[in-house]
């Protein structure tokens, strides 16, 4: 089940109803966040999959014991703007680095929420 206070418009969703992905619309939002505060939610998380990361634009690198997954390049440090490790045993994902201007506390909450799932 998802968290209401994690949906953000523009997230992939799954729906139980039709029995397919969704992306979440500012039209719909509203609705969508009243539905997922109830405890019958027809609305749950899509997993990430390598196959997701290739749709977002995610390419990959065989590296020793993992796959590298990178989209973009960083100006600042002129390797990749977010890399993403896929363990090659477990097909777990890790976030890898960044590059982020943070100059106000809810960009911090923000950023802490998206790569730890937790409130800061």
């Amino acid at each position: 089940m998802i968290d209401p206070k994690e949906l953000r418009i523009g997230n992939w969703i799954w729906s139980e109803v039709s029995e397919m992905e969704l992306k979440v619309e500012a039209n719909y939002f509203e609705m969508l966040e009243f539905d997922l505060k109830q405890k019958n939610s027809f609305y749950s998380p899509i997993p990430l999959t390598p196959e997701w990361l290739e749709r977002l634009g995610f390419e990959k690198r065989e590296s020793g014991v993992c796959y590298e997954w990178w989209n973009g390049i960083n100006e600042v440090t002129h390797d990749w703007l977010v890399s993403i490790t896929e363990m090659k045993d477990n097909g777990q994902f890790f976030y890898r680095n960044g590059k982020h201007t943070i100059k106000y506390v809810h960009q911090l909450q923000n950023l802490f929420f998206s790569l730890c799932g937790e409130e800061l």
